[in-house]
């Protein structure tokens, strides 16, 4: 069985404006307020001095530090995360309408932002014997046969971009389909294989043309599609 480590709603644009500060910090609580707030350091390059530069960005938490949303200068995520000893979310689309909902809190708060790009992304954990692991291999693997022993494969990943047009709130945008299957790092989860499923607008298109409405629902066509690939590599 399957289950998600992350799931993850992006909204690109600028964003600088939202740094952990007590203005911004009482603005945000008024939706948020099951939410406690926490500064992330960020450190940046200022092009005219050349110099870094500290600053301290808003990151939101829920009770259970299981779903976060970070201001970055350039990016607004909204994330599910895994923790040990939590309850685990095998479905993607209970963890789709926990993201729709905290993004329709931020529409009231952030009413003219706009974006150049979207993103919806997750990794996924599935285990598997080591039969399996290898079945698994074979078939994605042209030349498997290269390798001599198969039994001690320790590490092996492959990946791969596909471009597709996604519909979307009236709107058809080429996105990236990119999909990293590999077997973890971790000695303990040698029996496993792992999945990035990493769902985006056309990066080189920089056109601020997105809403926070657009993101609600490339979030809900992109989950169709990560649904798809779930399915299919829980069957594998």
């Amino acid at each position: 069985m399957g289950k998600f480590l992350n799931f993850q709603a992006s909204f690109f644009g600028n964003f600088d404006s939202i740094k952990y500060d007590t203005e911004t910090i009482k603005k945000f609580l008024s939706s948020f307020s099951s939410y406690t707030p926490k500064p992330i350091p960020f450190t940046s390059i200022d092009i005219r001095t050349n110099r870094l530069v500290n600053d301290n960005r808003l990151q939101l938490v829920s009770r259970d530090n299981s779903f976060f949303i970070t201001f970055l200068p350039e990016r607004i995520d909204l994330t599910f995360a895994w923790r040990e000893g939590s309850s685990e979310k095998n479905e993607p689309e209970e963890l789709k309408n926990i993201i729709i909902q905290n993004i329709n809190l931020l529409k009231d708060l952030l009413i003219d932002v706009s974006s150049n790009r979207l993103a919806a992304s997750c990794n996924l954990l599935f285990d598997y014997d080591k039969e399996k692991i290898n079945n698994i291999i074979l078939q994605y693997s042209n030349r498997y046969d290269f390798f001599e022993k198969k039994e001690t494969m320790l590490e092996w990943q492959i990946r791969y971009n596909y471009r597709m047009k996604l519909l979307f709130n009236g709107k058809e945008e080429e996105s990236n389909h990119i999909i990293d299957i590999s077997i973890p790092q971790i000695k303990d989860l040698q029996n496993s294989l792992f999945f990035l499923i990493d769902i985006n607008t056309n990066p080189e298109n920089i056109d601020l043309r997105f809403s926070l409405d657009d993101l609600n629902s490339y979030i809900e066509e992109a989950t169709k599609k990560i649904k798809g690939y779930f399915n299919r590599f829980k069957n594998e």
